[in-house]
């Protein structure tokens, strides 16, 4: 299945209806959802269902180069579930990421369908930053390579970006006299800043989020294809404890550090070839009046769908203005300034894939080099 493809796979399942009952009866919105189908316009076509398995098994080697400790190496098991109702006017997404430590909700959305394609969303979404994280979700079969680019990690790992708010997202299309515009607009509360950052989590809510808005448009040749360019900003307000240990003058407390976004990214296929890349500036300060501070991250990577089953592909990631005793982005020691990344996919079926994946790269905390293989996969 060429990358594409994959963009749109989940349009294309089958309905499940029975699996996708029971994802909502464990999910909090069943009974909003159940009433709000019921008020759907008599006549109405039936609603579809889709719901869908993400298992992927993961191995990896990591020697980080020079220091006391040598390499290491270890496994994770993943599965996502994805579930979707539709009907003419009400939309419902759910999604479920269990891993070998932990499992939570990382979408769980109801949403309204307007005239057209228009879709105003309630509940916890991705946020609508540059392309990948609104593109692909946490089961990787759906994304070429094993990783994420350093700069879209998502959070409660070393992303320092809002992948996650809980609150309004408004999705929409216009066709244009050439091409047509998509755009997103997202107004919510995002994570909390703490030894990382921390998204809402709706199954167990606590206080003390920040609120933000982030906005996303982008030209494409024609409606409903992913070829695109586009442009995104925002600001959020990351509330939480400032690190008093990066300068002597910054006091231990509750503080909320003001981040500002914006970036241009691209998603553009010729013939076999895919490129896809974004620019992201990022700025802000915290509210004690420390140093602001600045840095950019951009990254492109390159896909040659070689025939049916067989993908290499390349990622390059750079940073500039990086500084590793910032009192915000120091925190995240694990955060990719740099990288250099070959891989290549095989699929197995039209829904299995094997994945190698080997790169070079240097962080805030150090550098180092990693083997990664993957088996990833969707059923039904």
């Amino acid at each position: 299945m060429s990358a594409a493809a994959r963009d749109h796979s989940l349009g294309k399942a089958g309905c499940r209806a029975k699996a996708a009952r029971a994802m909502r009866r464990s999910l909090p919105s069943g009974a909003l959802l159940a009433a709000l189908l019921a008020a759907s316009p008599a006549g109405a076509a039936e609603p579809q269902f889709d719901f869908l398995l993400f298992p992927a098994v993961s191995w990896h080697e990591t020697d980080p180069g020079s220091g006391p400790r040598g390499s290491t190496s270890g496994f994770a098991a993943t599965l996502d579930l994805f579930a979707t109702v539709e009907s003419e006017r009400v939309r419902f997404l759910g999604e479920w990421f269990l891993t070998q430590k932990a499992k939570e909700i990382q979408r769980l959305q109801l949403g309204w369908r307007f005239s057209g394609d228009d879709t105003l969303w309630a509940g916890r979404f991705h946020t609508p930053i540059g392309y990948w994280n609104t593109a692909y979700h946490h089961g990787t079969y759906l994304q070429t390579s094993i990783s994420r680019p350093g700069i879209e990690e998502f959070e409660g790992g070393h992303g320092p970006l809002p992948t996650h708010f809980t609150g309004l997202l408004w999705e929409g299309s216009a066709e244009l006299a050439t091409g047509a515009m998509h755009y997103s607009l997202a107004a919510g509360l995002g994570p909390r800043l703490k030894e990382r950052l921390d998204a809402l989590d709706v199954a167990h809510p606590d206080s003390g989020h920040g609120g933000g808005a982030i906005v996303n448009v982008n030209w494409r040749p024609a409606l409903f294809v992913s070829d695109q360019v586009g442009l995104f900003f925002g600001s959020t307000r990351l509330r939480g404890q400032a690190d008093g240990h990066a300068h002597d003058d910054a006091p231990v407390g509750e503080h909320t550090f003001e981040q500002h976004i914006a970036g241009a990214y691209t998603n553009w296929t010729r013939g076999p070839l895919r490129i896809t890349s974004t620019l992201t500036h990022v700025r802000g300060s915290f509210d004690h009046a420390g140093p602001s501070e600045s840095f950019s991250s951009a990254y492109v990577q390159a896909e040659w769908s070689a025939s049916q089953r067989l993908t290499p592909y390349a990622r390059i990631e750079d940073s500039q203005g990086v500084e590793p005793d910032a009192e915000f982005l120091g925190r995240f020691r694990g955060f990719i300034t740099e990288r250099r990344l070959i891989g290549l996919r095989f699929e197995l079926t039209p829904r299995q894939a094997l994945t190698a994946e080997l790169s070079s790269f240097d962080t805030l905390g150090g550098r180092g080099d990693r083997l990664a293989l993957q088996w990833s996969a969707y059923f039904p």
